[in-house]
């Protein structure tokens, strides 16, 4: 059993299904329990959709004898931080420990994973439990060279300040790359000596939050636990009417901490490293790697 953790701006998932659709081993097969990385639309239904799936015949190695290896990269998305919202997460514990016959591939987000160490001990029963590494600067500028080939730090010039440019960044975003990546955009200038076609790089930095009220910090905090969720979900698992959170989910999104895609929340990449030490000075727990 493996489980492969990350900051909640910087999802899991992808890279485990990239990893997994290449997939060829003749001694394992296989196979991801939920490929899809949604929620059901109902709150309610969410411990039910993990409940459902390990309840029913596991996928099989290619022979009876032989393992298989069942993946479900996503942890975070199988929950809901409400009473009774985790009874998937305990049911998995359960089949896991049952069903040594498999090797389990998990993926999750730091926060989420203490979210459920504490509700329910999960590191007790998976402790091979690692960190996604760090990007450093060196590997984030290979990522982003084929679109930044073009462009030259502000106000410098030489390998070595270039070097020092992307090393700044990858300490900026604490190693992760959306953060740094969004942090690059971020910092993206006209050149004025260079015409209206030209960009320049300057010199990267943390954007700052907005004074926030509780509401605010309950709000960002859940989505940090669970990455991504729709409205009704979040105003769910905060066991509060949608029409509540509306003007504060309105506000944040205004301010741009959070963003929406195809209906789903999330904290903004930038936003993260700040708002770290900002629920941790308000008595609210935090996953940080």
């Amino acid at each position: 059993m493996l489980i492969v953790l990350s900051r909640p701006v910087e999802p899991i998932a992808p890279l485990i299904e990239a990893v997994l659709s290449g997939w060829n081993d003749p001694a394992m097969a296989g196979h991801a329990l939920l490929p899809c990385r949604k929620r059901p639309v109902d709150p309610e239904a969410v411990p039910l959709m993990l409940k459902a799936v390990l309840e029913g015949s596991l996928p099989p190695g290619r022979c009876d004898d032989e393992k298989a290896l069942l993946s479900l990269p996503n942890l975070e998305q199988c929950f809901l931080r409400s009473i009774d919202g985790w009874g998937g997460i305990d049911r998995l514990r359960q089949v896991a420990l049952e069903r040594r016959d498999r090797f389990w591939l998990l993926g999750c987000n730091s926060w989420a994973w203490k979210f459920l160490d504490h509700v329910s001990q999960i590191s007790s029963y998976f402790p091979e439990a690692r960190i996604l590494p760090a990007v450093e600067g060196a590997a984030l500028r290979d990522w982003l060279a084929p679109v930044a080939t073009d462009l030259a730090p502000a106000g410098s010039a030489g390998q070595e300040a270039d070097a020092e440019l992307w090393c700044q960044l990858a300490e900026l975003g604490a190693g992760c790359s959306r953060i740094a990546a969004e942090l690059w955009v971020r910092g993206l200038r006209l050149d004025p000596d260079g015409g209206s076609q030209t960009l320049r790089q300057v010199r990267p930095s943390l954007p700052d939050l907005p004074s926030l009220i509780d509401d605010d910090r309950y709000l960002l905090h859940s989505l940090l636990i669970h990455g991504t969720m729709r409205r009704n979900h979040l105003a769910f698992g905060l066991g509060l009417p949608s029409h509540r959170l509306q003007p504060r989910i309105q506000w944040l999104l205004g301010e741009g901490l959070i963003t929406e895609s195809a209906g789903e929340l999330s904290v903004r990449p930038s936003h993260y490293p700040c708002l770290v030490k900002e629920l941790a000075s308000n008595n609210f727990f935090t996953g940080d790697l």
